[in-house]
């Protein structure tokens, strides 16, 4: 049988380095997808097999417990040159392409087999979702499109996988660029900015899974705890603020100190979220410290968010500044009423 060879293994290895992935331990997120499809097609074994040189290395598997095959002769090695299709393959035995091969005829003894080719946002194909089972089987149209569903899903993982890991670098070069608040340990406005904007690329290229918000915070009433308390008061009060508003976020939202008694947030927010909805939730933690705190004032806030349109090509320091318009509005609401 002749070896299957890319002629983008170069572009493919430098994926891999991105992804950080390979002979990384396993993980739920993508066991669980694996898991998932093996269960719709009602097959003991899938894996999630990623390119890496000459061997194929499965991230992901259910029922089997190898860690990786060689790629020449592997089934996936064929699944790959059509990486537009799903290759399917009722019955290896019956099938002039695989009935001698060595993971029919040996252990493995397989018979039926599926694998969607797995692709990045490049369109290389690194590896591929496959199932496989020791009995023939039929693959219905309905499997086959959730089969394809996972893998997209798989792929989209590994983006954000990427992203992360260009964040958590940002994140380093942010110390060493002192884009702190040395007050809260908060990024500064310029930190946050360089963060968002990593943020606002992946939404605008459709390859972040989020809507993306962006909220500001006023403290309301520092300048009256700092005269009747002290600065010292007033210092806590801020420390408090940010501790307060980061109790509500998610792991992947930003928080950054913009001002004396302003804050900035980027939120990730399903689709369906609203304003009203992501609001709510820090006011409610404010309101909560409010009743258990015992301080002779109370840590009150105002509050502007907005929506990042993925459409729109407004920069990020023009959405904080509609962001603290509503704020501004809201608070002229407040006076008004």
């Amino acid at each position: 049988m002749p070896t299957l060879v890319s002629d983008i293994q170069g572009e493919r290895r430098d994926a891999m380095a991105r992804y950080d992935i390979i002979d990384s331990p396993a993980e739920r997120e993508y066991d669980d997808l694996v898991g998932l499809a093996a269960k719709i097609v009602g097959v003991p074994v899938a894996l999630f097999a990623l390119i890496d040189g000459e061997r194929m290395w499965f991230k992901s598997k259910v029922g089997v417990d190898v860690c990786e095959i060689p790629r020449h002769g592997s089934f996936c090695s064929y699944a790959i040159l059509r990486p537009d299709e799903t290759l399917v393959v009722p019955d290896a035995t019956q099938d002039a392409r695989f009935y001698q091969n060595e993971y029919v005829t040996g252990d493995f003894g397989i018979r039926f087999y599926a694998g969607v080719p797995i692709r990045n946002r490049d369109r290389i194909t690194i590896g591929t979702l496959c199932v496989f089972d020791q009995q023939p089987h039929e693959l219905t149209e309905d499997q086959q499109q959730a089969l394809e569903a996972i893998a997209r899903q798989l792929s989209l993982r590994l983006e954000l996988r990427a992203a992360l890991t260009s964040l958590r670098s940002a994140q380093k070069d942010l110390k060493l660029r002192e884009l702190t608040d040395e007050a809260t340990g908060l990024h500064n406005i310029d930190g946050f900015a360089l963060l968002a904007e990593k943020q606002l690329m992946l939404l605008r290229s459709e390859r972040l899974a989020k809507q993306l918000w962006v909220m500001a915070v006023d403290i309301d009433g520092l300048k009256s705890i700092n005269e009747q308390f002290g600065r010292d008061e007033g210092t806590r009060a801020v420390k408090k603020t940010a501790e307060i508003i980061e109790s509500t976020l998610a792991d992947r939202d930003i928080l950054a100190r913009s001002g004396g008694d302003e804050f900035v947030v980027l939120l990730h927010a399903d689709e369906g979220a609203t304003a009203d909805e992501l609001s709510q939730r820090v006011r409610g933690a404010f309101e909560y410290y409010n009743s258990k705190a015992r301080k002779p004032y109370l840590l009150n806030i105002s509050i502007g968010i907005v929506k990042v349109d993925s459409a729109d090509r407004t920069t990020i320091e023009q959405i904080i500044e509609h962001a603290y318009y509503a704020v501004s509005h809201t608070k002229h609401l407040s006076k008004g009423s």
